[in-house]
């Protein structure tokens, strides 16, 4: 297995939990679409760990969005993050 993005994920400079059997799931899934022009969004980003590693994994060209009901997940904008406050299960948001 190629442990690309897993090496990444270790490097990040915020953490997050991720269980390791995920790493080759998203190898295989998104290995794709690494350093071309896409907007992936993430729900639930805790502390913004995993942000960072989305952009390192897929490249300059990526639009990194995170989602949280947590107003303290807007610090990440400061890296160049996109980020909304809002609640997943509320229809208006």
């Amino acid at each position: 297995m190629n442990k690309k993005i897993k090496n990444i994920f270790l490097n990040s400079p915020f953490k997050s939990v991720k269980h390791s059997s995920y790493f080759y799931a998203y190898e295989e899934l998104f290995s794709d679409f690494v350093d071309k022009k896409l907007t992936f969004v993430e729900v639930g980003i805790l502390n913004g760990g995993s942000l960072f590693m989305w952009k390192n994994y897929f490249g300059k060209k990526a639009r990194i969005i995170g989602i949280d009901n947590n107003p303290d997940s807007k610090f990440s904008e400061k890296f160049g993050f996109e980020i909304h406050i809002g609640n997943q299960a509320d229809p208006n948001f």
